[in-house]
């Protein structure tokens, strides 16, 4: 896992330490000096699908190979073993065409969606005590369902339905509303990041390739807005604060853009360069520091951050992967990233 401190990340990027008052300094470690690459086995297709309840739990879902989805965990500090075995997984069954998409509504509570085989949404959950079935929400879809959670108990899905809209869902703590059309013409899966309470923002890669926007906040949806850009992949929203949104891109010269809400206008894409051959992963912590992970040119994973003022230089973490990589917060200190390899494994760098 990364070891994160307040001000700096003391494990990833190289910033310069600062001192934090009331807060002792670790020793900054190089990642290279601490952390590796580990084998989590499995013949995996596609992202997985990672989500951390609390910050000594991870659990982790992937398509395999044969289409069913894998489920395995890290129940424990940062380095404790991998249930149920360190190559091991738990078969949750079911025939999928996406990835899959969880999301935790608390304390031992996720839940989990899919595309089935028959285009259908479908939802799994975890109450804290047992797995539920696979039950069909119905609709038809191409690409990843999107889900957020927010507010007390509900939970949001979207989707692109094979007309190219997007298609969203609701729950709102006791039952599931109909599938409603958003209409748009999109490429790729709508992705979604929500603020605060009652807000949801929508980001989809049009079919002329720039960026569109639909926001919910609190009684309707404002239409799709054109935000620009030539993006090469699905959109990478993320928020560290009320009333901010980052969004990362792959552009078409293959280098990593951002775009940001700033609470009353959306600045300009910024190139942050690089050369990178995946849709970027992001995640803020500590209520301003931003982490992305890509696939560079070599095929090898490479980290940027934001320190609250600036941009760092990018830094290469090693590894062989052949997708996207994705980076997943454990509090406000720890992080872990998981990328499947050329042998169609799962590694882990922790």
């Amino acid at each position: 896992m990364f070891k994160w401190s307040l001000l700096y990340s003391l494990s990833l990027l190289a910033a310069t330490p600062q001192v934090c008052s009331g807060r002792a300094v670790e020793t900054e470690k190089r990642a290279s000096d601490a952390l590796s690459w580990k084998a989590l086995g499995g013949s995996i297709v596609g992202h997985p699908g990672v989500i951390s309840w609390s910050p000594d739990r991870t659990d982790v879902f992937v398509r395999g190979s044969d289409t069913a989805v894998y489920h395995k965990w890290q129940a424990g500090v940062p380095g404790t073993a991998w249930g149920p075995g360190q190559t091991g997984y738990q078969n949750l069954g079911g025939s999928i065409l996406s990835d899959v998409t969880v999301v935790s509504r608390g304390y031992g509570r996720f839940d989990a969606f899919v595309v089935g085989a028959d285009n259908a949404c479908y939802h799994g959950w975890w109450n804290g005590s047992y797995w539920s079935s696979w039950g069909s929400l119905g609709g038809a879809f191409g690409g990843d369902i999107s889900a957020v959670a927010w507010g007390n108990g509900r939970l949001d899905l979207f989707g692109r339905g094979k007309d190219n809209a997007v298609w969203h869902r609701a729950w709102n703590g006791a039952a599931w509303g109909v599938w409603v059309s958003l209409g748009g013409a999109i490429i790729g899966s709508p992705k979604t990041v929500s603020w605060g309470n009652n807000r949801l923002d929508v980001f989809v890669r049009g079919t002329n390739n720039h960026v569109y926007q639909n926001a919910w906040a609190g009684s309707s949806w404002s239409g799709w807005h054109d935000l620009g850009g030539v993006v090469l992949e699905d959109i990478t929203p993320v928020s560290k604060e009320s009333n901010n949104i980052d969004l990362f891109v792959r552009g078409a010269n293959n280098s990593l853009y951002q775009k940001s809400w700033t609470g009353s206008a959306w600045t300009g894409w910024n190139s942050l360069g690089g050369v990178i051959m995946s849709r970027p992963s992001a995640t803020t912590w500590g209520g301003k520091y931003t982490t992305v992970a890509v696939q560079g040119a070599d095929n090898a994973v490479w980290l940027r951050e934001f320190n609250g003022n600036s941009w760092g230089d990018w830094r290469s973490i090693g590894g062989a992967v052949t997708d996207a990589p994705v980076i997943n917060p454990l509090g406000s200190y720890n992080a872990a990233i998981f990328a499947r390899g050329p042998d169609s494994g799962l590694y882990v760098y922790e």
